[in-house]
């Protein structure tokens, strides 16, 4: 057994580089790009045993010299570019990269294979709240070359052995290397169905990730960019959406016969609180599913959507059927992405912080053809006009929230959560029920009046995918208004513990003494 750990760089994968020369690992820079602001380091070569501390010394200066995100999810982004190396050390560079909370992407024109796809399988975030997590973090541009093969026993390393050794070395190190490789791809979250693909090709036979659907079966992603720039009509996206919903909830292959009928609008199916998806009737699976589409029209540059995979289903009272959501994909430019999320490891789903363009592409559509290399800036919130009485912060007391500045608006982050506040006189609270009024009754969960405060709470959209918390705290004359915006998972609940961020938000917040009666307890 020892032999054959001492051979396995040599024998289990027939591609690996053997170097004397260690990898290139370099600090290139404060911030990787605006959807990730975060130090980069570039490692480059082939990779060999001791790469893993080298690295996280690197890392570790990076963190030193410029500064490593405070928040949660990631710490730094580490791009790869390597022709393979040392198999085990690939699997301890994914390890420390999972462990340290670095994104990893393969960049145009660089190339990343065997030991170094290993590596980069480790590309992780980590979010504290929600039971999130670690997750996935980890990317492909158009452009670059990411590839895996098959392991079977090396040329050179069976010279090294007697010719009584060779045989049971062969099927030794052949059955160690499978098992490996496939509990390492496992554990990393790679479909299975590309797994039983990889265990099954030829010893000189590579696969390379070059399609939409080799993204989403390594749970990988494109850097992201507008809707706008993939040309695509919104149809046609829910339609692509749908095929990869459907392997997921089958889970089938995208060469499957997935039994979606391409015609969209042909039918639609109701909700139980009568909005109406739009989309693709699902052949002849009544009672598993039957159909998918979304409630709400995807504009080509839109900022939030869910496309649902629904069933029908019987409700008490109701005559007719309606639709019953299975599986929803849930796409955001500046939030949380998910497709049939159900908490648990995220690690073993598709959840990640930055927009899952790819399941809104054609799954045959070649990485290289993506029009993305020009990246969209971050969306930007629109400007309210700063119509209420300025420098009154000092009075505000919440220990989730800064307690002084000047200006009559503040705007704050915290998690998932979306959170700005206005000071200013008594008609906050007019303002606050007017706004109400206008709201249907439908999007509204919960009102109270309280002697000095206000609260209202419910959806923002018509799709039951943006939850809202909003309350006015009055104090004589002064008065501060809280509205606070959150992603809400497919059965209506608030999403990634945005429930405890709002709760922790709107009772400890105090205006001049006045606040929730939560606050007071």
């Amino acid at each position: 057994m020892l032999k054959l750990k001492t051979l396995l760089c040599a024998t289990v994968f027939a591609l690996e580089v053997c170097s004397a020369h260690a990898a290139d690992i370099q600090i290139e820079g404060p911030a990787f790009a605006p959807w990730h602001p975060v130090p980069h380091v570039h490692l480059s070569g082939p990779v060999q045993t001791g790469d893993t501390a080298r690295l996280a010394e690197t890392l570790n200066e990076a963190c030193a010299r410029y500064e490593c995100s405070k928040f949660e999810n990631t710490r730094a982004v580490l791009s790869l570019a390597s022709p393979g190396g040392n198999f085990l050390e690939g699997i301890k560079l994914a390890a420390l990269i999972r462990d340290s909370q670095i994104a990893t992407i393969v960049l145009s024109g660089d190339r990343c294979y065997s030991a170094c796809t290993m590596a980069w399988l480790g590309g992780s975030g980590f979010h504290q709240t929600g039971g999130v997590g670690t997750y996935i973090d980890r990317y492909i541009e158009p452009g670059a070359a990411l590839g895996f093969h098959a392991p079977y026993i090396g040329d050179d390393a069976l010279r090294q052995l007697s010719p009584a050794d060779r045989l049971q070395v062969q099927i030794d190190g052949l059955r160690l290397g499978i098992a490996e490789m496939v509990r390492f791809l496992v554990e990393y979250g790679v479909s299975p169905k590309l797994v039983d693909r990889l265990i099954l090709m030829g010893p000189d036979e590579m696969y390379d990730a070059t399609t939409i659907a080799d993204l989403v079966r390594l749970k990988a992603e494109l850097p992201p960019g507008s809707l706008a720039e993939l040309g695509l009509r919104p149809r046609d996206m829910v339609f692509n959406a749908c095929l990869n919903i459907l392997a997921l909830h089958y889970q089938a292959d995208f060469g499957s016969d997935l039994p979606l009928i391409p015609n969209f609008g042909k039918d639609t199916m109701a909700l139980a609180d009568g909005r109406v998806l739009q989309g693709y009737p699902v052949d002849d699976r009544p009672l598993n599913v039957s159909f998918c589409g979304t409630p709400e029209l995807i504009g080509r540059d839109a900022d939030a959507f869910s496309i649902h995979l629904a069933r029908m289903a019987w409700k008490d009272g109701m005559n007719d059927t309606y639709a019953d959501p299975r599986v929803t994909l849930n796409y955001s430019r500046s939030s949380w992405n998910s497709a049939g999320y159900q908490g648990g490891r995220a690690t073993e789903s598709h959840l990640r912080l930055t927009p899952m363009l790819s399941w809104l592409l054609p799954p045959d559509m070649r990485i290289v053809d993506v029009p993305l290399l020009e990246l969209s800036p971050e969306i930007p919130k629109p400007a309210i006009a700063p119509t209420y009485v300025p420098n009154l912060f000092d009075t505000l007391k919440s220990p989730s929230l800064p307690t002084t500045g000047t200006g009559p608006r503040r705007d704050y982050v915290i998690g998932v959560v979306d959170v700005f506040a206005i000071v200013g006189g008594p008609e906050l609270l007019q303002d606050a029920k007017r706004v109400r009024s206008s709201i249907p009754g439908a999007n509204i969960t919960y009102e109270m009046q309280f002697a000095n405060a206000y609260v209202f709470s419910g959806f923002a959209n018509s799709s039951r995918t943006l939850g809202f918390y909003r309350f006015v705290l009055q104090n004589g004359e002064r008065s501060v208004l809280f509205d606070l915006s959150f992603p809400m998972t497919s059965d209506e609940k608030p999403f990634a513990d945005a429930g405890k961020t709002v709760t922790r938000v709107a009772c400890s917040t105090t205006f001049g003494g006045v606040g929730l009666p939560c606050a007071k307890q």
